[in-house]
C-alpha cells in the first residue's frame, strides 16, 4: 500500500500538465466552406416565440475564423413577424482602412457597427462576449461587444414583445438567409427583463444534434451541426499517407512533430499546421522492421536500433545523414517490444517482444557511453510476453501493462492474454505489481505499445484490440493505476492487424490537449485524432424527455415480473439450464438510468443472443459480446443469410449474395470475396450457440435452435400470433419491449436493406393497430402509438391514439405539444393542414 501511494504522489507530480484540461463545448457552424444545404443554422424557436415585458437581453460568445470566408449572418431576430434585427459579420480587414467588421441591422438599415479595433481583446481565434438589448418601451436596441455598448433607436409602429431568433443559416419565410458567419457558438442567455429565462451551453446536446436548454428544457433545433464536445466522443481522421519502402515512425511530442522514415527520406509531420518537410538523408537507417527507431527528445535526434549491433545509428537534423554507414539488420527476434528513453540517464531501454516461437521478458538496455547491449531477466515477476503497452510514470519509474505470451516463454505452452500493470524503476530495474486481473469484460485484447498517464483520475489509457483477427479495431480503454478498473470508449478505429507487417502507436499532444493514433499497414498510414480527456456518451448527450408514464412502466414491468416468475418455474420443473433469453430491450426500456448490459447479461446466465432493433448486437455462448467480430461485410452477409428466409424458405443464392454485396468485383475477384468471407462467418457463428451457416444447392440459410435468441424472429413470431388474435400478455408485453428500443437495422443502410425495413415495418404497422384495438389500458396504447409513429411519423390514426391516451390520463400539455409536432411535421412534409382538430380527439 505504501507502494501504491508513493506511486500516485509521483504521478500528480510528474504528470499535472494533463490534469487540468478544460472540455471544448460549443456549436460549429459550416459556413461558406461547403453547399448552401450543409450550412449550419440553429434556431431557438421552432415551435413557440420568446415573449418579454419590457427589457429582452441576449448574451452569448462567439469565436470566429477567417479561413473559411469572412462575410455572413451571426443571428437573425424576427420581431412580430415583421420587423428583422440582424448581426452580420465581415471579418477581414476590408477594402477601405474604416471599414467596419460588425453590422446590427434592423430592416433595412445599419443603426450599430463595429471594427475590430473598437473591440478590446477582439480578433479571431478567441472567445468573444456579445449581448444585444431591445428595449420595447424606448424602442432602442443595444449591442456590447467585449463590454463596449453602442445604442440605436428603432422605428417600429407595434410594441416589441414577440420574438423568433435563429443563428447562422435561417429558412424562416420571408427572412431567409444562406450566408453563415464562420464561427463558433456558446452559452446563450436570453432574458425577460433581468430574469434568466433560457440557457443553452452548447455543451450537451440530444443524439439527434438538437439541445435542451438548463432552465426550461426549451428545444433548440440545429441543422447541419458540428458539436465540439462530440471530438472528446468520436475518432477523426487527421491524415493520411503512403509512402514507398516505408520502415518506421517515431515522434517527439514536445516539438509536436512526427517522423515517418522510409529508404530514402526522413518526413517530419508538423501536427499543428499538417505540413511535411521531406529530408533526404546520407547513410542509411538500419533496415530493421518491428517499431526500431525511437526518438531522442535530450539529443534532437533519431535512432535506429538492432538488438544485433552494440551501436545505434543516429540521425543528425543539420547533416541530414545517419551515423552508421551499414544498413543491414537481422530480422529481429524481438517483435512488438515496448521502447522508451529513460529520463534518468538518457539510455534507450526496451521490455519483452517475441521471435523464433518465444516470448521475452527481459529488460535491455542500450548505454550510448559505453555502446553496449545489457540485459536484466525478471522471469519470476513478470512473464514473458509481447504486445505490451508502456508509459513513463515519473523520472524514476515507469509502468507495463498486459500484453499476450506464457508463464514459459515458449509459444506451444500455454499463451494466453496478461491483463496485469507494474511498476518498474529505471535505476536498478526493480519491479513492483500493481495489480492483476485474470478475466476482463470484454472480448480478449492486447494494448498498442504505449499508454497516456493522467494525474487527475489516478489512470492511463491505452488501445486495446484483438490480436486474433486481420481485420480488427482499436477501443479506447482507460484503466486504474492503484487498482484495476477499466472504462471502454464507445469509438472504433479500423485496423487490419498482421504481427510483422502492421503497428498501432498512441500518444497524447499536450499543445492541443488531443490524442492522437497512428496506424501502419505496409506503408499505409493513417493518424486519428480525438480531444482530451475522452468522453461517454453520458457526458456528451443530454438525456431524452421521458413520455411514458409511470403506472404505464409499472403496469408493463408487473406482467414481466410475472413471465420470469413462470418462466422459471417451468425450467425447475425440466431441470434444465436457461436457453432462451428474455429481451435484453426489457432492461433498456425499464431502467431510467444506464446500466451495464452485459454485467446484466451475464448475472442473468444469458446466452447467445442476436439483436437487430435498435442497433445490431450479438452475444455468444458464453454471454459475451461479440460485435465488434463482424466487420461491416461480414455483418451485411449474415444480415442478409439471416433475413432470406422472409422472402424465400430456402435462403438466398450465391449469385443474389454477389449481386447485393460484391457488384463492383469482376466475377472471379466477387466469388473470392464470397468464399472468404463464407468461411470467416462461419467461424463466428461457432462461438454462438445452436446456430447453423447452411449451404445446400447453392442456396445459403442460417437455422437458428432452440438455444439462442434472436428479437427478429421473435417479432415474427407474436405478429402471427396477433394476426391469428391469440393475444398472450407475456409475449405481447415482451414484444412491445423489443420493439420499442429502436428502428430495425439503422445502422445498416443498404439498398438491399430497404426491402426487408419496408416489410417489417409495414407488418409492424399492421400488427400494432390491430393490437390496438383490443387494448384499454391508455399506457400500453401511448406505448403502441409511439412505436407506430416511430416507423411512420405521419400515421393519423397513431397520433390520435397517443393524444386520446396522454389527455384521458391528465398529460393535457403533453398530449397538445404532441399533437402541435405533428401538425408542423405533417404540414412540412405533405404541403397540407392535418384536417382532425385536438377538439375532435380529445372530445372522443
Amino acid at each position: 500500500m505504501k507502494t501504491i501511494t508513493l506511486l500516485i504522489l509521483n504521478l500528480l507530480i510528474f504528470s499535472s500538465s494533463f490534469g487540468q484540461v478544460k472540455l471544448e463545448e460549443g456549436l460549429f457552424f459550416s459556413a461558406h466552406e461547403v453547399i448552401q444545404d450543409k450550412r449550419t443554422s440553429l434556431t431557438l424557436t421552432p415551435e413557440k416565440t420568446i415573449q418579454f415585458d419590457n427589457n429582452f437581453k441576449m448574451e452569448f460568445e462567439s469565436n470566429f475564423r477567417k479561413k473559411d470566408g469572412l462575410y455572413g449572418s451571426i443571428f437573425r431576430i424576427i420581431a412580430n413577424k415583421e420587423l428583422n434585427i440582424d448581426l452580420v459579420a465581415n471579418l477581414g480587414d476590408g477594402p477601405k482602412p474604416n471599414s467596419q467588421n460588425f453590422w446590427l441591422v434592423v430592416n433595412n438599415d445599419i443603426v450599430i457597427s463595429f471594427k475590430w479595433k473598437d473591440i478590446p481583446n477582439g480578433g479571431a481565434d478567441r472567445w468573444t462576449k456579445f449581448r444585444v438589448d431591445i428595449d420595447a418601451v424606448k424602442s432602442s436596441v443595444c449591442l456590447s461587444i467585449n463590454g463596449i455598448k453602442k445604442t440605436a433607436n428603432i422605428h417600429q409602429s407595434k410594441t416589441i414583445n414577440d420574438l423568433e431568433i435563429v443563428f447562422g443559416k435561417s429558412d424562416i419565410k420571408n427572412f431567409v438567409t444562406t450566408d453563415v458567419c464562420p464561427m463558433s457558438l456558446k452559452n446563450i442567455k436570453l432574458y425577460n427583463d433581468n430574469d434568466l429565462i433560457r440557457n443553452w451551453i452548447l455543451g450537451k446536446h440530444l443524439k439527434n444534434n438538437n439541445v435542451y436548454d438548463e432552465i426550461n428544457a426549451d428545444l433548440a433545433v440545429a441543422k447541419n451541426p458540428t458539436w465540439l464536445l462530440d471530438q472528446h466522443l468520436f475518432w477523426n481522421i487527421a491524415d493520411k499517407f503512403t509512402f514507398s519502402n516505408y520502415l518506421g515512425s517515431a515522434k517527439d511530442i514536445q516539438g509536436k512533430r512526427m517522423f515517418f522514415i522510409d529508404q530514402k527520406a526522413v518526413y517530419v509531420y508538423h501536427l499543428q499546421n499538417k505540413l511535411i518537410d521531406t529530408l533526404r538523408y546520407k547513410n542509411k537507417p538500419f533496415q530493421c522492421l518491428g517499431s526500431s527507431f525511437i526518438y531522442n527528445e535530450y539529443t534532437d535526434e533519431l535512432w535506429s536500433y538492432t538488438f544485433d549491433k552494440n551501436s545505434i545509428n543516429k540521425f543528425n537534423f543539420k547533416s541530414l545523414s545517419w551515423s552508421n554507414s551499414s544498413a543491414d539488420c537481422h530480422e529481429t527476434s524481438y517483435w512488438h517490444h515496448v521502447k522508451m528513453i529513460s529520463p534518468l540517464d538518457r539510455s534507450l531501454l526496451t521490455f519483452g517482444g517475441y521471435g523464433n516461437y518465444e516470448y521475452k521478458n527481459a529488460f535491455q538496455k542500450f548505454d550510448s557511453k559505453t555502446s553496449v547491449w545489457t540485459k536484466t531477466k525478471n522471469q519470476s515477476i513478470i512473464s514473458p510476453r509481447y504486445l505490451s503497452s508502456s508509459g513513463i510514470f515519473s523520472k524514476d519509474k515507469f509502468l507495463i501493462f498486459g500484453g499476450f505470451g506464457s508463464k514459459s516463454g515458449s509459444q506451444v505452452a500455454n499463451s494466453r492474454y496478461y491483463y496485469d500493470l507494474y511498476s518498474v524503476d529505471f535505476d536498478g530495474n526493480k519491479v513492483q505489481k500493481l495489480w492483476k486481473q485474470d478475466n476482463v469484460d470484454t472480448s480478449a485484447f492486447v494494448p498498442v505499445e504505449e499508454m497516456v498517464i493522467d494525474a487527475k483520475s489516478n489512470s492511463f489509457y491505452s488501445l486495446i484490440y484483438d490480436n486474433n483477427n486481420y481485420n480488427t479495431t482499436l477501443k479506447l480503454a482507460r484503466f486504474g493505476i492503484s487498482e484495476y478498473k477499466m472504462t471502454l470508449f464507445p469509438d472504433s478505429i479500423a485496423y487490419k492487424f498482421l504481427d510483422v507487417k502492421s503497428n498501432a502507436s498512441f500518444f497524447l499532444n499536450p499543445a492541443n490537449s488531443s490524442l492522437y493514433a497512428l496506424t501502419s499497414v505496409e506503408g499505409n498510414v493513417k493518424l486519428y485524432t480525438l480531444s482530451f480527456p475522452p468522453l461517454l456518451p453520458s457526458e456528451v448527450f443530454q438525456n431524452e424527455e421521458i413520455s411514458i408514464k409511470t403506472y404505464v412502466l409499472t403496469f408493463l414491468g408487473i406482467l414481466i415480473v410475472l413471465a420470469g416468475f413462470f418462466i422459471y418455474k417451468g425450467k425447475m420443473k425440466k431441470n434444465t439450464k436457461t436457453t432462451v433469453k428474455d429481451s435484453k430491450a426489457e432492461l433498456k426500456d425499464f431502467t431510467v438510468d444506464s446500466v451495464d448490459v452485459q454485467n446484466e447479461i451475464n448475472s442473468k446466465k444469458v446466452i447467445s443472443a442476436i439483436y437487430l432493433f435498435g442497433g445490431f448486437e450479438v452475444y455468444d455462448k458464453e454471454g459475451s459480446d461479440i460485435t465488434s467480430m463482424f466487420t461491416p461485410t461480414l455483418k451485411q452477409l449474415f444480415l442478409l443469410i439471416l433475413l432470406s428466409k422472409s422472402k424465400n424458405e430456402k435462403g438466398i443464392t450465391s449469385f443474389k449474395m454477389i449481386e447485393y454485396l460484391w457488384y463492383d468485383k469482376s466475377e472471379s475477384s466477387a466469388r473470392n470475396n464470397k468464399n472468404v468471407n463464407i468461411s470467416k462467418l462461419k467461424l463466428i457463428l461457432e462461438k454462438i450457440d445452436d446456430v447453423e451457416l447452411v449451404g445446400e444447392n447453392n442456396y445459403w440459410s442460417i437455422n437458428l435452435g432452440e438455444k439462442v435468441f434472436c428479437d427478429y424472429t421473435y417479432v415474427i413470431k407474436v405478429l402471427d400470433q396477433i394476426k391469428n388474435n391469440v393475444n398472450d400478455k407475456v409475449s405481447i408485453s415482451n414484444f412491445l419491449n423489443i420493439v420499442s428500443v429502436g428502428e430495425f437495422c439503422p445502422d445498416i443502410q443498404s439498398e438491399w436493406m430497404e426491402m426487408y425495413k419496408v416489410d417489417i415495418s409495414n407488418r409492424l404497422i399492421d400488427g400494432l393497430d390491430l393490437l390496438s384495438k383490443n387494448q384499454k389500458n391508455p399506457g400500453v396504447l401511448e406505448v403502441i402509438a409511439n412505436i407506430i409513429l416511430m416507423y411512420d411519423p405521419l400515421n393519423e390514426e397513431a397520433i390520435v391514439i397517443k393524444c386520446r391516451s396522454l389527455y384521458s390520463t391528465g398529460k393535457k400539455v403533453l398530449a397538445k405539444q404532441s399533437y402541435d409536432d405533428f401538425c408542423r411535421d405533417y404540414k412540412a412534409l405533405l404541403d397540407a393542414e392535418f384536417t382532425i382538430s385536438f377538439k375532435e380527439i380529445t372530445s372522443n
